[in-house]
């Protein structure tokens, strides 16, 4: 049996990325590493989950320990720059365009 991973959009940089996240189990389990080396616990989720390297490399890139470069955006009433790519209202002015 294969999961369906489905696609979903990068909070940070705005990219398709998988809709990968390993088990509440891998995460309890790789809680428990006494070497929370990054390498060790790639190799520990691609052995417990059974997924595809590429998979899970994606996911450390863009989720666990994000790498991904930061989208910005901002405000169009004050040019202040918002928190996220995504956010309509703006921390500077209070303007809200929902």
């Amino acid at each position: 049996m294969t999961r369906q991973l489905g696609l979903r959009v990068c909070d940070r940089c705005g990219d398709t990325i998988t809709n990968y996240c390993p088990t509440v189990e891998t995460f309890s389990a790789i809680g428990a590493l006494h070497e929370p080396d990054e390498q060790a616990l790639f190799g520990e989720i691609v052995r417990r989950e059974g997924i595809d390297p590429a998979i899970v490399r994606e996911y450390f890139q863009h989720r666990m320990i994000p790498l991904c470069k930061q989208k910005v955006a901002h405000c169009p009433f004050c040019g202040g720059q918002l928190r996220t790519w995504k956010a309509r209202q703006c921390m500077h002015c209070f303007k809200d365009w929902h």
